[in-house]
């Protein structure tokens, strides 16, 4: 049918007809159990975005950016951008970030010939879950060409495999775990690292990506904010420059790497101070203990990297101790296997513990530094058993255990290299303590979380009577 033949012309030739206006394009909302296959909802802030993605894979000129300039986004970011590359994304929770992505990837990989779009998770079954994973109407991206007519369809999901779909472009689409190895190895016309805050080898994966970035390809990283080196990467702390869009900003990090930032305020239901706004953040913050004074809220929705850093695991340690809740008596640890664990900070505390183990396995915690604003080199003499001063004028004692702790385990984000050094190179703080003759063991992500809840429901069940 003529009308078939134009429909799929326009969508072949504009990105936001395909996505938005057409309607035909379906996503899965599994939270909504009466009506879980929904259009894309079309909202300014994802026009904006989209235009921002189709500028950093230089399949539209900037100037072609018409919503993304009209918010006000600056022509030379648009620039930067269409020669750069490369795009991080720092989001809120919740905002249909990731399905547009997939949406975007699906037009490429449909209309755009020979493209080899590379999708990057914590593991494969993660990326699986957003390519394809075993049935059509599983993943995200198999899910929308599934619910695509007849006449749009592409590719014969049948012949998928895991993690793969091939289109009738010549275009495939590869899920692949963490890690340079796959990126290194293939010649991607784009790579999207999913939650790349959450990767322990987002670093390798980015330097391994930047060939193809360099070639023409491009970087895409969008992440929810966790603390490690996508942090060091978009450099937080620096300024945005605010859109018309309440929000929806943009910044060029380290001056060479362009980052939106995407705040739940953005889109049209959760504006602050409205009806709508403050009754979804009222039901939003039921989920967080605390609600949203809570560090998870903060963490989550408000984009804070360190909210989470230097929580007290015991809030009324301090009330306790002053009430006589808490007894400390003298501790003779002879027989005990000593251990030490390190928790690296700068404006949030960092803390050092000397850890004892008896021979019938009762655990103790002997000793401990905990400060901020103490820099690594002098941390690591209060850790040699050195007492040591302060600029400020603060004196530490040095560990009294120095020499007799078996091994030292710490946060896997000291391996880093983001400190950097008057070459101007970047260390890590690892390799900082390693100079000061202070070796550590690499930690796994999230067992303090795990030893928290240990301490919590075992040893301080009961707050009146801990063991």
């Amino acid at each position: 049918m003529i009308e078939h033949a134009i429909e799929l012309e326009r969508c072949r030739r504009d990105a936001h007809f395909f996505i938005f206006d057409s309607q035909r394009l379906k996503t899965k909302d599994e939270h909504d159990h009466d009506n879980p296959v929904k259009s894309v909802p079309d909202h300014p802030y994802l026009r904006i975005f989209l235009d921002c993605l189709l500028v950093g894979g230089k399949l539209i000129e900037p100037d072609k950016a018409h919503h993304a300039l009209r918010s006000g986004i600056d022509r030379e970011f648009l620039d930067y951008l269409y020669r750069a590359g490369v795009l991080f994304v720092e989001k809120s929770r919740d905002l249909f970030i990731t399905n547009l992505v997939c949406c975007f990837i699906h037009w490429r990989a449909k209309y755009v010939r020979y493209q080899l779009i590379l999708v990057q998770s914590k593991n494969e079954d993660d990326a699986a879950n957003i390519v394809y994973n075993k049935d059509e109407d599983a993943a995200r991206l198999s899910f929308q060409e599934y619910q695509l007519p007849e006449h749009l369809k592409s590719t014969n999901l049948r012949h998928a495999s895991f993690a793969r779909i091939n289109f009738d472009s010549g275009s495939r689409v590869r899920g692949i775990p963490e890690g340079a190895r796959i990126i290194r190895s293939e010649h991607p016309s784009m790579i999207f690292s999913d939650e790349g805050a959450y990767q322990d080898e987002f670093d390798s994966s980015f330097t391994s990506s930047l060939p193809a970035v360099q070639g023409g390809g491009f970087f895409l990283s969008v992440s929810s904010a966790e603390p490690g080196s996508f942090q060091a990467i978009v450099c937080p702390e620096e300024p945005n420059t605010a859109t018309a869009l309440q929000g929806f900003s943009y910044r060029l990090a380290q001056q060479t790497i362009p980052v939106l930032r995407i705040h739940y305020s953005c889109h049209p239901g959760r504006v602050p101070g409205t009806v709508g706004g403050e009754g979804w953040k009222k039901d939003a913050a039921m989920r967080y203990p605390g609600g949203v004074d809570s560090p998870r809220w903060k963490k989550e929705q408000e984009i804070d990297y360190g909210a989470l850093s230097g929580t007290k695991l015991f809030s009324k340690w301090e009330e306790w101790q002053r009430n006589g809740r808490i007894v400390i008596a003298p501790f003779d640890p002879r027989g005990y296997r000593l251990y030490a664990s390190y928790d690296h900070g700068w404006r949030n505390p960092a803390a050092y513990h000397v850890h004892g183990v008896s021979p019938d396995g009762d655990i103790v915690t002997l000793w401990e530094f905990y400060a901020n604003y103490v820099p690594a080199h002098q941390i690591a003499e209060i850790i040699k058993g050195k007492n040591i001063v302060t600029e400020d004028g603060r004196r530490f004692e040095g560990n009294p255990y120095s020499g007799q702790e078996r091994f030292k385990v710490a946060d896997p984000s000291i391996w880093a290299e983001d400190v950097p050094q008057a070459d101007k190179t970047n260390k890590s703080t690892a390799w900082i303590f390693e100079r000061c003759g202070v070796y550590f063991q690499e930690g796994e992500r999230g067992g303090d979380t795990t030893v928290a809840e240990w301490l919590l429901g075992h040893f301080w069940k009961d707050p009146e009577n801990p063991l």
